[in-house]
């Protein structure tokens, strides 16, 4: 993955009440400026499976970085 990329958080699959499925989340306050910084420069989300996620415990089903924009020098 990119150098560039900042985790701005976790999210976790739900299924809202009539059936459709959703992801909701919290956000990495940390790097959270740094984010929106990246994102008004024309950044993007990126999504990506939580390949650390152990049966049984409460870890997001997957992570929710911000990358530079294409051909910005990131990727």
């Amino acid at each position: 993955m990119d150098d560039d990329a900042l985790k701005l958080g976790r999210l976790w699959k739900n299924t809202s009440h009539d059936g459709k499925p959703y992801l909701s989340g919290v956000c990495c306050t940390d790097t959270l400026d740094q984010a929106v910084t990246l994102l008004r420069a024309g950044g993007r989300f990126l999504i990506l499976a939580n390949g650390h996620k152990r049966e049984g415990k409460r870890d997001p089903d997957c992570e929710l970085y911000v990358v530079p924009a294409r051909g910005s020098g990131g990727g």
